[in-house]
């Protein structure tokens, strides 16, 4: 054992010599193949790219990440073996259900020990602006679909802008307008007001999507209420706070798996969603839930679709996890979100926890929760957090 470690020692004298920054360098190659890779998933540019060769890429940024935490991560043996563990674990649940979007994010969870979290941050803004503003580009001089829909009822059309739907174009914009208000600690300008009120204008008029509009309004509002609400949040305790998380996240699954169609403030919830609980019951009619995954079939209104087709898709993010990753997988979730929140409140790092309750909202009306290129929040596990996310005794005082 003495003679691994110090063979390691060794390479990792040898390569920092070599290269500087090596393993930061290692892992923001793996992040950002990754998070592109993800992005482009969710657009009309898979018209050019098969599902294998972005597949292929996912597993060379993989082979980038592991290579940082096993050549220069200070990870005791018994850890290791532990993350390995749940690492098969996660793999087999991906193998089964179709879904590798949690196996891929976990590594780098994990790989973002001693990384700096403002720099993933900064990285992630850049990397998905620019992708974002290419999309709608190509979309408009028709290098990729801009796919158009319409509301059922009504002349309204709906835009997508190069991504695979409305309603993802629109999310994609509220988590970049979330994390450039975590990047500024919501301390907006009065032209960063001025420009995010548009946008979020814009979003609604070219995708009619109520509910992102919503959320995006609320980044908005709690930049402008910003002292009031971190005071709030920081007279909750961890204990409490894990309590409102895990009630409020087992209320929306139970809201699903008990929805009677014929009940009046069921059909009342359920428009104002969407029509979401329709689907989230029926996948709990349809199917048991797995202690280690299961594949759904499901068939999304996104996209291209040769003639008619049926649709069933359930789109929150933790019904999906727990329904089609297996029970396990979910009580791994929540805990990753538990112990997210612990450290955040703990260290009065507010605005990282208003961002993580910004994200558990809109999990539960959208899929991407486990996605990279729209939600980072979760890398912040690990990753190194600077006393700049803290907030002062003086901003919290009464």
């Amino acid at each position: 054992m003495m003679d691994i470690v110090a063979k390691r020692e060794h390479i990792q004298d040898y390569l920092n010599k070599k290269v500087n920054k090596l393993p930061e360098k290692l892992y923001f190659v793996g992040f950002i193949v990754y998070a592109l890779v993800n992005y482009l998933r969710g657009t009309m540019f898979t018209q050019y790219l098969s599902s294998p060769v972005l597949y292929d890429f996912m597993k060379i940024s993989a082979i980038f990440i592991v290579l940082k935490i096993l050549l220069f991560d200070d990870w005791k043996l018994k850890d290791l073996l532990i993350f390995l563990l749940v690492g098969i674990l996660i793999e087999f649940t991906c193998r089964v259900s179709y879904d590798y979007d949690i196996f891929y994010y976990c590594l780098l969870i994990l790989g973002a020990k001693n990384i700096e979290f403002s720099k993933i941050l900064k990285t992630y803004l850049i990397l998905i602006s620019t992708a974002l503003v290419i999309t709608i580009i190509a979309s408009q001089f028709g290098l990729v679909y801009n796919i158009t829909f319409g509301r059922s009822g009504t002349p309204i059309v709906r835009y997508a802008l190069g991504a695979v739907y409305p309603t993802d174009f629109a999310a994609r914009v509220f988590c970049l307008m979330l994390f450039y208000a975590v990047f500024k600690k919501f301390k907006l300008n009065l032209p960063e007001y001025i420009s995010l009120a548009a946008l979020t204008v814009a979003m609604y008029v070219l995708t009619d999507t109520r509910l992102d509009t919503i959320l995006m309004l609320l980044v908005i509002l709690i930049a402008f209420f910003y002292r009031p609400i971190i005071k709030l949040v920081d007279r909750i305790s961890v204990r409490l706070m894990s309590l409102l998380i895990t009630a409020f996240v087992a209320f929306n699954i139970l809201l699903a798996y008990f929805f009677i169609p014929s009940n009046p403030i069921f059909k009342i919830i359920n428009k104002i969603l969407s029509q979401r609980l329709v689907y989230g019951h029926l996948v709990f009619k349809r199917y048991n839930v797995p202690l280690l995954g299961q594949f759904i079939p499901q068939v999304g209104n996104g996209g291209l679709h040769n003639g008619p087709y049926n649709y069933f898709f359930v789109d929150s993010s933790f019904i999906r996890v727990l329904m089609m990753h297996g029970f396990w997988a979910f009580i791994l979730t929540m805990t990753l979100i538990i112990f997210l929140s612990h450290k955040f409140i703990s260290k009065k790092y507010i605005v990282l926890e208003i961002a993580l309750l910004l994200v558990i909202l809109s999990s539960v009306i959208d899929q991407h929760m486990w996605e990279i290129s729209f939600n980072i929040i979760f890398v912040g596990l690990f990753a190194k957090i600077s006393d700049e996310y803290a907030e002062s005794g003086n901003d919290l005082k009464v």
